[in-house]
């Protein structure tokens, strides 16, 4: 079928489907360029407790959403929480986590609330990592509830 037979070109078809693309955080193409977002660290709460730094183990609670710059605090499918389940502890710095929290967690202090935006090249890439598809931007919500 041609799409000019139903008032559609090619182009603009194409056009649409870069643009949702796009807007979702996401792109599925792997070699396309993959910083859609930079990455930002925002504190929603400042805690007032002990400081995290590198080497320090973490006790979070956290969700996780693919960036979309279409919805509201451009929150989109949430594709991780731990939330009414259990807490997440982890070294930071130590490689077991991805880049943009070793490194946008940094400075926290325990009692804190932090919003990070993290670049495709900071999480995944352009490999797919469970429901979350190649180079998509993040973003996170923690609770840092304990550094030890």
């Amino acid at each position: 079928m041609r799409f000019e037979h139903v008032g559609w070109s090619l182009a603009a078809v194409a056009a649409v489907a870069v643009l949702g693309t796009l807007a979702s955080g996401c792109q599925s193409i792997p070699t396309a360029p993959t910083n859609y977002q930079t990455f930002t660290i925002t504190d929603l709460v400042v805690g007032t407790g002990t400081r995290a730094e590198s080497g320090s183990v973490l006790t979070v609670y956290y969700t996780g959403w693919i960036y979309d710059a279409s919805k509201a605090e451009q929150k989109g499918a949430v594709f991780t929480s731990t939330l009414g389940t259990s807490s997440y502890s982890f070294t930071l710095g130590a490689g077991t986590v991805i880049e943009g929290w070793d490194e946008g967690l940094v400075g926290m202090k325990a009692g804190g609330k932090r919003r990070l935006v993290i670049p495709p090249s900071m999480a995944y890439g352009d490999t797919r990592s469970g429901s979350v598809p190649p180079n998509c931007t993040l973003l996170f919500e923690v609770d840092l509830l304990e550094v030890s």
